[in-house]
């Protein structure tokens, strides 16, 4: 028995819809609480899934079970906010999109824990999702947190890829201020989310939707989109946290009244600490920032059929103790702290901690002498023209360079960088570079 094989991803869903609706593992080992007996209920199960009988026997079940709460144990108690709203489910069919998504991750090369992580916390947040409002046409508003640089893009395309499964059909992803990035994340999304292969559904991108003369642009026209229940199309819209690109999202979503009333939009705030907070004195009657009032204008609306907003950072202090009025972004329906990947390298990592005494620094950081730290501050202040001592930059520069070689040598093919930074301010940089710079020209002219 291959556990991570997609073709038991069917008796996964059935064994966590079964604790979703209040049944403990103890009962799923056993398939006690079933209206049959066990062996006839499993032989059930199995022809449910397209699978043949003797594909697992009393006893393999159980070890399929005890394997899934393994891989699931560490997963619990990660959400705060118990709200299940809806009956969705995680797909297994090759053409749905998140069965492509996983596809792309594995060639990207994930390991399965890492996607087992990406596939529970976004079927949890999709879980809590609204498809048709809450009757009093509230939204839902959530908050995921993630390490820094940890993957949170990957759960983010997760979310995406099983809520368009499940239904939703209007993704937008409000993405920092600088447009190069936007449109780096918008090509990465569709990129993961889409094959040469079959799809069952079809993601339109919308890119920066503008009127001229009072009129939307053709291509992006809601008279000329299919958002009907049946209907496969799935639109994305990257955008921008800027006035002008808000504002005209808002124009372009209320374009049309009754299409309006057909988006079931899931509206994702990535890095929700970054323009999208209220930064103005909550204690008075004074309107709310530009950015959060116009992402509240999408948040809050009662023109669509349902809005679900859901922030994600790294640094969950200003979502979680800016205001909490109900028409605020507080993430008032629930809060998820994702696993780190196994892989991942972050300060703990890196520098370790004292307690408890089992998470050892790794072998990897270098201190520098009080000397050549002196030389470098004395060069970037103005005070000495020239940086008299850097070895140790030199020698990491070095070591930098061989691992580059090392890499592609063996066909990695990512973009590969190095950081260095001394100083906050921008002209210390400048000056950074010629170092670099001449460390560089004197390792390639060398003979």
């Amino acid at each position: 028995m291959n556990y991570v094989d997609s073709k038991y991803d069917g008796l996964k869903n059935f064994i966590q819809r079964q604790l979703d609706s209040g049944k403990n593992y103890q009962m799923l080992l056993k398939l006690e609480g079933f209206n049959y007996p066990k062996d006839i209920y499993l032989n059930m199960l199995l022809d449910t899934q397209a699978l043949p009988e003797n594909e697992f026997t009393l006893k393999t079940w159980e070890e399929f079970v005890t394997i899934y709460r393994e891989e699931n144990k560490e997963y619990s108690e990660k959400f705060m906010g118990e709200n299940i709203l809806n009956q969705s489910t995680v797909p297994t069919v090759s053409s749905s999109t998140w069965q492509i998504y996983k596809s792309n991750l594995l060639k990207k090369g994930f390991k399965e824990k890492a996607i087992s992580e990406i596939q529970y916390s976004s079927y949890g947040v999709v879980q809590r999702l609204t498809d048709m409002g809450r009757g009093t046409k509230e939204s839902i508003k959530g908050l995921v947190i993630g390490d820094v640089q940890s993957g949170k893009t990957a759960n983010m395309a997760g979310l995406i890829s099983l809520a368009a499964d499940n239904g939703w059909n209007v993704f937008i992803v409000l993405s920092g201020l600088i447009d190069s990035l936007r449109a780096q994340t918008k090509d990465r999304i569709i990129k993961d989310l889409t094959t040469d292969g079959s799809m069952a559904l079809n993601f339109k991108a919308i890119e920066k939707p503008k009127f001229r003369n009072g009129a939307i642009e053709a291509e992006y026209n809601l008279d000329n989109i299919d958002l009907s229940r049946n209907s496969k199309v799935r639109l994305l819209n990257v955008c921008l946290k800027n006035k002008s690109n808000l504002k005209n999202l808002i124009a372009w979503l209320n374009s049309n009244e009754n299409k309006a009333k057909q988006m079931k939009i899931v509206l994702i705030d990535d890095e929700a600490d970054q323009a999208s907070i209220n930064t103005n004195d909550i204690t008075e009657e004074i309107d709310p920032t530009t950015i959060n009032r116009l992402i509240r204008e999408i948040a809050n609306s009662s023109k669509f059929k349902a809005v679900n907003y859901i922030a994600y950072t790294a640094t969950p202090y200003a979502p979680v103790l800016n205001e909490s009025g109900i028409d605020s972004l507080y993430p008032r329906d629930f809060i998820v702290a994702l696993n780190s990947s196994t892989d991942y390298m972050g300060p703990v990592q890196y520098f370790g901690l004292q307690v408890p005494a089992q998470n050892p620094s790794l072998r990897m950081v270098r201190s520098v002498t009080d000397e050549e730290v002196s030389s470098v501050f004395s060069y970037l202040t103005g005070k000495n023209e020239i940086c008299e001592n850097f070895t140790n930059l030199k020698t990491a520069i070095y070591w930098f360079l061989i691992s580059v070689a090392a890499l592609r040598f063996r066909k990695y093919d990512d973009p590969l960088s190095m950081l260095i930074h001394t100083g906050a301010k921008t002209a210390s940089h400048k000056l950074m570079i010629n170092i670099v710079l001449m460390n560089l020209t004197s390792c390639f002219m060398k003979k």
